[in-house]
């Protein structure tokens, strides 16, 4: 595998055991569990995240979108998945970041780079 989709690099993690972490989010987990708390990393596709609290229904991305993928319903914004293309209009119009592509695009050699950056424990000389 030469690339991979990331969500998140997260430092500091102290979750699920003794000791802080890294955790770096992948996409395209296979397993679909009901209580799964980043549901966004399942499809092996970048996603568009939308988050409802910031968006105050100005309609731009609706008015923008090349596909007319967005609309409202029911008073609230929606995003038809089958319709979207990923053109990223409707985030660049957005003036409250109410949305976001979901997986970025790491190399290998990049993905080690930005996780050296990361890297919190002492340096060990001699082995």
């Amino acid at each position: 595998m030469e690339n991979s989709l990331i969500t998140n690099i997260q430092k500091y993690s102290i979750h699920d055991g003794e000791g802080t972490r890294t955790t770096v989010f992948f996409k395209g987990c296979p397993l679909s569990c009901k209580w799964c708390h980043n549901p966004e990393t399942q499809s092996y596709k970048k996603g568009l995240l939308f988050y409802a609290e910031r968006c105050t229904g100005c309609r731009a991305c609706m008015e923008e979108c090349p596909q007319g993928a967005v609309s409202v319903k029911n008073g609230k914004v929606f995003t038809e998945a089958g319709r979207c293309t990923g053109c990223e209009t409707c985030i660049d119009i957005c003036v409250n970041n109410a949305r976001e592509i979901c997986g970025k695009t790491y190399g290998i050699q990049e993905l080690q780079k930005k996780l050296r950056n990361y890297i919190n424990y002492p340096v060990y000389i001699g082995g």
